[in-house]
């Protein structure tokens, strides 16, 4: 029998369905598992910055003796 080009463009979709490539099972939990991993991968290296970020400071807090400067402030005065 012959199927009119036209009927299956405009019918076709309600009686057969196009799978697409990688949308098995294994296939979608292995690009999960992945996804996981940059994510993972992409929060190590924020916290690793941050860390990094805090050991600079505290490297240079220790440089200045400790001391917090205070800017824009009345000089106070020294109580023997």
């Amino acid at each position: 029998t012959a199927v009119e080009p036209y009927w299956l463009a405009e019918l076709g979709p309600m009686f057969f369905t196009v799978r697409e490539s990688g949308s098995d099972l294994h296939t979608r939990q292995r690009q999960e598992q992945e996804e996981q991993r940059q994510l993972e991968y992409q929060q190590q290296l924020r916290d690793d910055l941050e860390r990094q970020a805090r050991q600079e400071e505290a490297v240079a807090l220790a440089r200045s003796g400790g001391r917090v400067a205070d800017v824009g402030g009345s000089p106070r005065s020294k109580k023997p």
